[in-house]
């Protein structure tokens, strides 16, 4: 049967489109998109398409693999709500110092909007006058990574967009990615 059975007819170009594209390639392609299950149901899918070749190496037909991500999708959306839930700021940096994630508490704690914080270094919210030691600090820190707590006994400061700045609390903790 067509895979039109299981494809909803807004995605149907996009699919064939995609099928020609792994022909023409001759490279899979993946993608995460909405298929239809037998009962009607659309459901969340990771779906890969990978050429088949024939013994002279010619693409002859396309295998598809596609798994149901539904739960995980659900599971992910949860995570998402929880984490814009928390009303402090919370920011993932990576080692350069580039946000990978943060919620719109943080973003609003500076004053910015998730487009313009998105854009941004932690250095951005540092006191112009203590970036090189932040940055020296940052360094330390990825030497020997450990949760740890940011400016006890000493007054911290963070910059706001307008150029204010305010008293501010760290705690550090090491994520490892993989």
């Amino acid at each position: 049967q067509s895979i039109d059975l299981i494809v909803p007819e807004t995605d149907r170009q996009e699919m064939h489109d995609m099928h020609a594209r792994v022909v023409a390639n001759g490279a899979p392609e993946r993608r995460y998109t909405v298929q239809v299950s037998r009962s009607g149901q659309d459901i969340d899918v990771a779906l890969s398409a990978s050429p088949i070749r024939d013994l002279g190496g010619a693409v002859a037909g396309i295998a598809m693999i596609i798994r149901d991500v539904t739960e995980e999708r659900r599971l992910q959306e949860m995570v998402r709500l929880a984490f814009e839930g928390i009303p402090i700021g919370i920011i993932l940096a990576d080692r350069q110092g580039r946000f990978s994630l943060f919620n719109t508490a943080a973003a609003a704690m500076f004053g910015y909007d998730a487009a313009e914080f998105a854009e941004l270094c932690v250095e951005d919210l540092v006191p112009s006058d203590l970036r090189m030691t932040h940055m020296d600090d940052r360094a330390m820190f990825q030497a020997h990574p450990e949760k740890r707590k940011i400016g006890v006994g000493r007054d911290l400061r963070a910059v706001r967009k307008d150029g204010s700045t305010f008293p501010a609390e760290i705690e550090l903790s090491p994520i490892v990615d993989g």
